[in-house]
């Protein structure tokens, strides 16, 4: 009986090229096209370390669980657009090694929740207030709603750009229609 139960039950294990998992077991070989599989709402978990650029589009919400490393390919790491909710949690890392490219860029209307995972940008070259290198960024710009939570780490070696941008460091011309970015920090480490 023991044999028979053992041959019937058949785990769901992740493949070599997997990088992600939905919630129902389903998984992908890249991290967006895991979260494009969520119709509207859902939960994506990131399984091992990826480069890519990912975009939460307007009308999903998704949960996003860090459980590896998600560096950039050539733009924002993460873009939450006008109309998307993401909430991260876990402890990987998010990391943007790209020129004026940030680990999150939330969009005018766009709704980030962090509850956990590091936020870096670690190529940064800033070397002080008046010499930016050739790869600096705010490592978190936000043109939404962001909320901080404890668990959350945010950090740069850099010394040019800001940590975070809240608001539009060009007044009307990046925010035409005068959107509110609001950020809402109950807890984290800023370094």
């Amino acid at each position: 009986l023991c044999l028979a139960v053992t041959l019937c039950a058949v785990p769901v294990f992740a493949g070599d090229d997997d990088v992600a998992q939905v919630e129902d077991g389903s998984t992908y070989s890249t991290l967006q096209a895991a979260i494009d599989a969520v119709s509207d709402t859902g939960k994506v978990t990131l399984l091992k370390d990826t480069n890519e650029d990912i975009t939460i589009a307007s009308g999903k919400t998704i949960e996003l669980v860090l459980n590896a490393k998600l560096t950039n390919g050539s733009g924002h790491t993460i873009v939450v657009k006008d109309g998307g909710n993401l909430t991260i949690s876990g402890s990987g890392t998010v990391d943007n090694i790209t020129h004026q490219r940030a680990a999150i860029d939330n969009e005018i209307g766009g709704v980030v929740v962090l509850n956990g995972g590091t936020f870096t940008r670690s190529a940064e070259t800033g070397a002080s207030p008046t010499q930016g290198g050739t790869n600096t960024f705010y490592t978190i710009r936000n043109h939404g709603t962001m909320t901080f939570n404890a668990g959350v780490v945010v950090s740069q070696n850099g010394h040019f750009s800001s940590l975070v941008e809240n608001g539009f460091y060009n007044g009307t011309s990046e925010n035409p229609s005068r959107g509110a970015a609001t950020m809402i920090i109950n807890g984290g480490n800023f370094t």
